[in-house]
This record gives C-alpha cells, sequence and structure tokens, in this order.
C-alpha cells in the first residue's frame, strides 16, 4: 500500500538545519525495507490486514485461489491510498465492505480510497494466481505485506488463514513459527500471525496426499 497524501509522519521529519540528536536518532531508526518481526508491540492500534484464501480442486489445476480480505486502521496511510495488486496475478477484483471512507473503488488491478476516517475498514475479495507447483506438492506465495509511507516502512498486523483440500498436507512455513510468528493448523486449515516492519512474503508448502474414498 501507499499513502497518496496527508503523510505527515514522514514530512515532520524532514527538519530545516542542524538536527538535534533526537531527530538523527528518529531518521536512524525509519525501516526503508528490512523486515523486522517484532517481538515487542508498539503502543496503540496498527494498521491491519486479516486474509482468508481458499485452495479447491480448481486451485491445483490453474494456480488461482479465492481472496478475501479486510484492512482496518487504515487512517496512518493518510486520507488517501492506493492497494495495489499485480497486474497478472489478480481477477475479479472487488470492494465488498467499505466503512468509515468516503470513496472506495476498482481503477484497473488497484483499489483506490479517498477520505479515510479514524478507524476505517475496508474489505476486498479477488481471485489470485498465489499457487504454485512443486516437485512433492505445491507452494502458495503471499505478499508483499507493508505499511509504507514514502521511502519508510512501519509496524503491520498480518492474520492470514488459509483453508486446504484435503489432497494437501501442511509441510512447512516461510517465515517459519518462532519468536513473533504464530503457525497453527488443524482441519484442513493453516494460520499465520505476525507483527512486523519491512516487507513480509510468506511462502507456505502443502504436500500432496493421496486419499482413501469412504466406503459406501
Amino acid at each position: 500500500m501507499q499513502a497518496l497524501a496527508s503523510l505527515l509522519i514522514l514530512a515532520g521529519l524532514a527538519l530545516a538545519g542542524p538536527a538535534a540528536a533526537d531527530d538523527n536518532a528518529l531518521l536512524d531508526a525509519i525501516n526503508e525495507g528490512e523486515l523486522r518481526i517484532l517481538t515487542r508491540l508498539p503502543e496503540g492500534p496498527v494498521p491491519s490486514h486479516v486474509k482468508h484464501i481458499t485452495i479447491d480442486a480448481a486451485s491445483l489445476e490453474g494456480g488461482w485461489v479465492r481472496n478475501r480480505q479486510c484492512h482496518q486502521h487504515l487512517d496512518w496511510w493518510g486520507d488517501r491510498v492506493e492497494i495495489v495488486f499485480g497486474e497478472k496475478t489478480v481477477q475479479e477484483l472487488m470492494v465488498t465492505r467499505s466503512r468509515g471512507i468516503d470513496r472506495a473503488w476498482v481503477e484497473g488491478t488497484t483499489v483506490q480510497l479517498d477520505g479515510i476516517d479514524k478507524n476505517a475498514t475496508l474489505c476486498l475479495e479477488s481471485n489470485n494466481h498465489v499457487l504454485s507447483r512443486t516437485d512433492d506438492g505445491y507452494r502458495l506465495t503471499v505478499g508483499p505485506f507493508k505499511f509504507q509511507l514514502w521511502s519508510g516502512y512501519f509496524p503491520m498486523r498480518v492474520d492470514l488463514n488459509v483453508r486446504y483440500p484435503e489432497t494437501l498436507e501442511f509441510v512447512a512455513s516461510d517465515p517459519a513459527s518462532g519468536e513473533g510468528i504464530e503457525i497453527s493448523y488443524a482441519d484442513q486449515q493453516v494460520r499465520f500471525r505476525t507483527v512486523f516492519e519491512g516487507v513480509l512474503y510468506v511462502h507456505l508448502d502443502f504436500r500432496s496426499r493421496a486419499v482413501t474414498p469412504s466406503g459406501g
């Protein structure tokens, strides 16, 4: 996502004359894209991205999955925001819910937002080409997730939920479970949760497995 206006967080750092020591430290702390998993959470709410992906039999053939996602605390980006999808990886993009936003519309492979209030919520649906074959199964690649203001990256919360068919078995995640990253899976679903700075890609690997037909 990119903020288009009202970027007061970074604009306020463009100081005239000699910078104070505290100002230099603040500039040095700006993340320029390096992935940092946060184990100490920032105070107050941060931009949140909740995504639900469904892999079905058709996905295994063509690589397209069904995507539903919602965003909260969008006002961090400013009062105008552009959400950008890859041109070759998205179809049937639509806005399904908009609250606290004057206008929200699809323009090509982007979603344009104008007039964002505090605690605004936006939900989208689309088909995404993010599933690829591997030697013994499939890899789902989701991202990049990022909260970017001009050249700086700031904390963001991601909650990724994936439902997959019984012909697949979840194998591994990259990044893997660890401090600041929570991964759980059961009943043909896997959930990945973290708070981070920078640019995050999530890779989920699945292995093909035989399914024994139930008896009549």
